[in-house]
């Protein structure tokens, strides 16, 4: 199932006529759970939606929501979380301050417009990730990252394969003619994410081809070292220069002894998310 964005889950509720509270981190200082900009809704009945980093944070915050659904006025509250600002109370103990704004939001027509709006401009700004092979490990993937706000796209060239019962959280499913052309009418930018997981070396080799040619800003390709490096070779005997070929994670994801599709998947997204995260800061 896929997590919607914090702006999208608000805009479902102002849809519903409800009325509701945004807790916003607008400020943080050394360890704290959360970082500035992470938000949170809570409704009349207290029930939330996203998370400003659990615990007794949190509980205070929803505690105080109550009193901004009476008084219709915003609050900040502030938290210290060293050893000297929180001497009473041990579970609240990371060594940083955080300050944490309360507002309500009122399901008028202005305000559903304007997050309407918002919600738009947040799904054109999403990554967009490409998985070519729809196999077990490809379908552990795209149900990961689609929970982890990744647009993703399936490829390949099996209708058996490739289909919303397979993958319901991929936002669009290609069936191919040929990995011959797998990448042709995309709209590959720096921003997109490349992962090629097809069912064999020869499919690989012949994606990758094609996605050196690109700006992609991730390229990442399932195997071993060894069918790494006969790639590798055999696309250097091509031209290919070794410079390209540093731009590969190969083997791709984080090196946590996964061995399931499953937790391959897992180690793939992680280094999708480490990747995305070092795209946004540079």
């Amino acid at each position: 199932m896929k997590t919607a964005p914090i702006e999208e889950s608000i805009l479902e509720c102002l849809k519903k006529g409800e009325d509701l509270v945004l807790a916003t981190i607008v400020s943080q200082a050394g360890s704290t759970p959360r970082t500035a900009g992470t938000k949170m809704i809570i409704r009349r009945d207290g029930t939330i939606v996203g998370t400003i980093g659990g615990g007794p944070v949190e509980a205070e915050t929803i505690q105080a929501a109550g009193r901004v659904f009476t008084q219709g006025e915003p609050q900040t509250l502030d938290f210290d979380l060293s050893n000297q600002g929180l001497t009473q109370n041990m579970d609240l103990i990371c060594g940083g301050k955080t300050s944490v704004s309360l507002e309500m939001i009122r399901p008028d027509q202005e305000t559903v417009q304007a997050y309407q709006r918002q919600a738009r401009r947040i799904k054109a700004a999403r990554t967009s990730l490409y998985l070519f092979g729809a196999g077990h490990v490809a379908r552990q993937t795209a149900m990961l990252a689609g929970m982890l706000d990744f647009r993703v796209t399936v490829l390949d060239d099996r209708e058996d394969f490739a289909n919303p019962d397979r993958f319901p959280d991929a936002e669009e499913i290609r069936v191919l003619e040929s990995f011959d052309t797998a990448l042709q009418g995309l709209p590959i930018m720096a921003e997109s994410f490349l992962l090629i997981l097809t069912r064999g070396h020869s499919h690989d080799r012949t994606v990758l081809a094609q996605a050196l040619k690109t700006e992609a800003g991730y390229i990442g390709m399932i195997g071993s070292r060894n069918k790494r490096n006969t790639i590798y070779s055999s696309l250097r005997e091509e031209g290919v220069s070794q410079t390209d070929l540093n731009r590969v994670f190969c083997p791709v994801g984080l090196e946590i002894q996964a061995e399931s599709p499953t937790e391959i998947g897992v180690s793939i997204v992680a280094q999708l998310i480490q990747q995305r995260a070092a795209l946004k800061e540079g």
